[in-house]
């Protein structure tokens, strides 16, 4: 059965207080979730890439709050990302948004220096993992450069996190292409890999980014994200390249492990989850139509 589709066009993205409006969720059947806004610029606390609930449904964490990309051409850097502060939108990366589709995952396809970027967004069924998939076509005569930069809030969904008021205890492990990082409050552990490329850590804070939902309700509304490194891609001249970034969360070190042990390592094989996440959702869409 064919699954309904949403497609917003670079026109309706144009329109960014009516865009901003438009939010997206799709889960994971624990309890957790992924959630963001059109535009890609969290609104709400509630808002994550990967919002984890570690004793289903509750004790839901924002681990991973979002990831932002560029596109590096030469010595220009087009980023993709965009982040609401109280004075500024910085930076402003939906003004290289070409297209938002839900069909039923997000897809935001970004369009930048002849570069095109397709990302969408998945969940795996009854884990706290997140993928993002990415196809990228260069159509320039030179090798371009992708990265993707995470942003880790790590915090309890009704929360916000002050850096100086509540100093994070973590620890981070260089994996082959990632990084893993463990939390002493709460209590959890965060592995971060990529099919291809490479991760480079680096490690600095992002302060006071602002949610507007949240300061309407007149809730917390200023929240501080841990960017620990980047994922850097090389896409050659004139070509295609597909990657996947995998971000798996739990309370266990071990059982991350497990799980991440369990993980496609080729693109071929994460494509082959994202197709079967598909085949799952059509049949839970037959059997709907089937009963109502």
């Amino acid at each position: 059965m064919e699954q309904p589709s949403i497609s917003l066009s670079r026109e309706k993205l144009s329109n960014f207080e009516e865009a901003i409006q438009k939010e997206w969720i799709i889960t994971n059947g624990l309890g957790g979730y992924a959630s963001s806004t059109v535009l890609g610029v969290n609104t709400r606390k509630y808002h994550g890439l990967l919002v984890a609930a570690f004793h289903p449904p509750r004790d839901r964490l924002v681990c991973l709050a979002k990831l932002d990309e560029e596109i590096s051409v030469g010595k220009d850097v087009y980023p993709l990302g965009a982040n609401e502060f109280q004075n500024e939108i910085f930076p402003k990366g939906y003004l290289f948004l070409k297209e938002f589709s839900l069909s039923p995952f997000p897809t935001y396809t970004y369009t930048a220096q002849g570069v095109e970027i397709q990302k969408t967004v998945f969940m795996l069924h009854e884990k706290n993992v997140v993928i993002t998939l990415y196809d990228v076509s260069n159509k320039n005569g030179v090798d371009v450069k992708i990265r993707g930069f995470p942003l880790i809030a790590c915090r309890h969904y009704h929360s916000v996190t002050d850096r100086w008021k509540m100093p994070w205890e973590f620890v981070q492990k260089r994996e082959d292409r990632g990084v893993e990082i463990g939390f002493g409050v709460p209590q959890s552990v965060l592995i971060m890999t990529v099919t291809s490329g490479k991760y480079f850590a680096t490690g600095k804070w992002i302060e006071g980014v602002y949610f507007r939902e949240e300061a309407l309700r007149g809730e917390s509304f200023l929240d501080d994200y841990y960017q620990p490194g980047c994922f850097e891609i090389d896409v050659k001249a004139n070509a295609s390249e597909k990657f996947a970034i995998m971000v798996i969360a739990d309370e266990s070190e071990d059982y991350a492990r497990r799980v991440l042990a369990k993980m496609p390592v080729t693109m071929y094989d994460v494509e082959a989850l994202y197709e079967r996440a598909l085949e799952r959702r059509e049949k839970l869409l037959t059997k709907f139509y089937e009963k109502h």
